[in-house]
């Protein structure tokens, strides 16, 4: 799942099952919001940056995203109700040409 850190904020995406022990476990650090009905999108040995960029054109709100340690895959957080528009953007860009 995509993680990215600022100054001051740690942000990632975990299931429902989980947000409740995570919340156990990391609110006594500090502030500690949840966000439900999301949805988690990926593209496996693709460019992020385009991947990014893609999802960006088909105006999808990315709320978070991260890149593997391969720098060819990555996995973005969009609105739950934005996951088949966003696997549909993805399959055009990167699998279309392909004949996938």
């Amino acid at each position: 799942a995509p993680i990215a850190v600022s100054e001051g904020a740690v942000t990632f995406a975990c299931d429902a099952v989980a947000v409740e022990r995570v919340g156990a476990e990391l609110g006594g650090l500090g502030h500690l919001g949840v966000r439900s009905g999301c949805a988690l999108v990926g593209l496996i040995g693709g460019d992020p940056a385009a991947a990014l960029t893609t999802l960006a054109a088909a105006g999808l709100t990315v709320r978070c995203a991260g890149v593997g340690a391969d720098g060819a895959t990555v996995a973005a957080v969009v609105d739950e109700s934005a996951l088949a528009a966003a696997a549909f953007a993805l399959h055009a860009r990167f699998c279309a040409a392909e004949g996938a």
